[in-house]
């Protein structure tokens, strides 16, 4: 899936200053791309507008198929927050069928997609736990793993490794990339995550730049 974004501007209300000013981005389908940035730079706001948490105040962002199809990203996307959101008297299972669910996907299908993103994020043995009981670290991989067990062919990921040691973000990471070749947008202050995708951009002053070393 194909992202384009024209002209893309945002003020948020009450301020006299745009957060974002003038976005153009431009994402071929199958590709890794990574936003970093300051905090307060607008990232986690171009993130949102991307996926339609935010109305678009000016500009146009268009999700394109491989036969030309036009969608907006909010029906092609699945997401992966950076505050968690399971349903805390839920198992661990439960929570990820949620993604498959999104796709149709019968009680039966949802469970067996649910446990095979559950082992991507190295948490299969938390199956059965409520999620109330997970520390951080464990409820950012299994919201990963929600988003994953969608088939929708794009990701949103804000700060999806922020809880994680670098061995497990090495794990995680891999299968946010892996063989399905999603669309990803990567919003991260992890550098080393930043440089394994495919293009890495910085915010600057409302603007995006690319970045030859997501440290630029």
């Amino acid at each position: 899936m194909r992202l384009s974004v024209r002209g893309l501007t945002y003020r948020y209300p009450g301020s006299d200053t745009d957060v974002l000013s003038g976005v153009e981005l431009e994402i071929p389908s199958g590709t890794t791309v990574a936003i970093v940035g300051p905090s307060g730079s607008g990232k986690t706001t171009l993130l949102a507008l991307l996926g339609g948490l935010l109305p678009v105040q000016d500009g146009r962002i268009v999700a394109r198929s491989s036969d030309g199809s036009v969608h907006r990203v909010s029906e092609v996307a699945t997401w992966a927050l950076q505050t968690v959101s399971l349903l805390p008297d839920r198992t661990t299972l439960e929570n990820v069928c949620l993604g498959a669910f999104l796709d149709g996907a019968t009680r039966a299908q949802a469970r067996e997609v649910a446990m095979e993103r559950l082992r991507d994020m190295g948490v299969e043995g938390l199956a059965a736990t409520p999620a109330r009981f997970l520390s951080g670290g464990e409820a950012q991989r299994v919201g990963l793993a929600r988003a994953l067990a969608s088939r929708r062919p794009v990701l949103l990921a804000d700060e999806p490794t922020g809880q994680l040691d670098a061995r497990t973000t090495d794990g995680v990471l891999d299968a946010m990339m892996g063989a399905s070749r999603r669309t990803v947008v990567l919003v991260t202050h992890d550098l080393a995550a930043a440089r394994r995708c495919d293009m890495r951009f910085r915010l600057r002053s409302g603007s995006l730049v690319a970045a030859e070393d997501a440290s630029a």
